[in-house]
């Protein structure tokens, strides 16, 4: 009985399900499971978590600091930043379509279905980089907790890094309205 037979002659519970794909594979011995690509599409996506999360741990001196709740904040604020970069360069490279991954992957609609959760885990770390910004301020005009005390900051000797350090209000400015959009998009 080949596939098309088997379709028109089986019950409709029989078609969808778990039961489907192992009837299908009984009735075609030549179709072959999707299961070892979307293990290559969760080993990929792991990995790559996994090794932004040790680059992280290894530059990040939090873990030798004394607990402190704004060390903290500004530790995860580093990481959910560093893994929103991470994940997005990761679908940039994917849109290019490379050969190797492609024959990894399984085919063009795996790189397809990588490239998806990544932008979605994308926006997860982005959405969650941007409360970790906001929610202090939101505690403090609630009167929940108080109005944190801003030191100076350290003045930059090297004149890159002060060029850099004067443009950081329009670079968050042009964030924000790049996640506004990411949102509503």
């Amino acid at each position: 009985m080949g596939i098309v037979e088997w379709m028109l002659c089986s019950p409709p519970h029989l078609r969808c399900g778990p039961f489907f794909l192992n009837a299908l594979m009984a009735a075609d011995s030549t179709v072959t499971p999707a299961l070892p690509a979307l293990k290559h599409i969760q080993i990929t996506l792991s990995t790559l978590l996994v090794a932004i999360t040790g680059l992280w741990l290894l530059a990040d001196p939090m873990l030798l600091a004394p607990f402190n709740w704004l060390v903290l904040r500004s530790s995860l604020i580093a990481y959910t930043g560093m893994l929103s970069i991470g994940t997005m360069s990761m679908a940039l490279v994917l849109a290019v379509r490379p050969m190797g991954l492609e024959q990894w992957l399984g085919g063009l609609d795996r790189i397809y279905r990588l490239h998806k959760w990544l932008g979605i885990s994308t926006l997860i770390t982005i959405s969650l980089h941007w409360t970790l910004t906001k929610a202090p301020k939101w505690l403090a005009e609630l009167g929940l907790i108080p109005r944190p005390e801003h030191g100076a900051h350290a003045l930059q000797t090297d004149p890159f890094f002060r060029a850099l350090q004067t443009e950081r209000g329009l670079a968050e400015s042009v964030g924000e309205w790049a996640f506004y959009g990411a949102v509503v998009r």
